[in-house]
């Protein structure tokens, strides 16, 4: 295979990796951040009513504990801080490795760098890829179909900005 060619494909799969990880880390901070708006506000309002609950001591240790419970397990629930943070390191590698793709597929089609430098440097990437899946390999990305089909939209949209200037 022609170097640009593989360049090519990886530079597709790298803009695909980059629109998933933007998506999935925007699904999941909104997300945390209504389940803990949530928890804030009720746990707020059940102090605030508790003169009225004062009557009702069960219920009123029901809502506290419940809401204690929630908060034990939401670290079970959905992903950690550490975890966010993680893939958004993630999500800024591929962001500097599409960079570097684009510019070496530059090079290489614009024949700039011969085909033996173009693998030699593809290669260098693709290893330094493996080394950030080995630092991501236990974070789990819960991979669906919506959000994927989303992601190769995106980059089908950010593909056409570039074919349509050209053509």
């Amino acid at each position: 295979m022609i170097p640009h060619d593989r360049i090519w494909h990886e530079l597709k799969l790298s803009r695909i990796h980059l629109e998933y990880l933007n998506l999935y880390i925007s699904k999941i901070v909104k997300i945390d951040k209504r389940v803990d708006i949530f928890l804030g506000v009720t746990y707020i309002l059940s102090i605030v009513g508790w003169y009225r609950l004062n009557e009702y001591p069960k219920v009123w240790a029901f809502i506290l504990s419940s809401i204690g419970l929630f908060r034990l397990y939401k670290s079970k629930l959905m992903p950690s801080e550490s975890e966010i943070s993680t893939i958004k390191s993630v999500f800024e590698f591929y962001i500097d490795y599409n960079r570097y793709m684009e510019d070496l597929f530059v090079k290489s089609l614009n024949n700039i760098i011969d085909e033996t430098a173009a693998g030699a440097q593809l290669n260098d990437l693709k290893d330094s890829e493996r080394i950030m899946m080995k630092i991501n390999k236990h974070e789990t990305i819960k991979e669906t179909e919506p959000m994927y089909s989303i992601a190769n939209q995106n980059y089908l949209q950010y593909l056409k900005k570039f074919t349509d200037g050209q053509s």
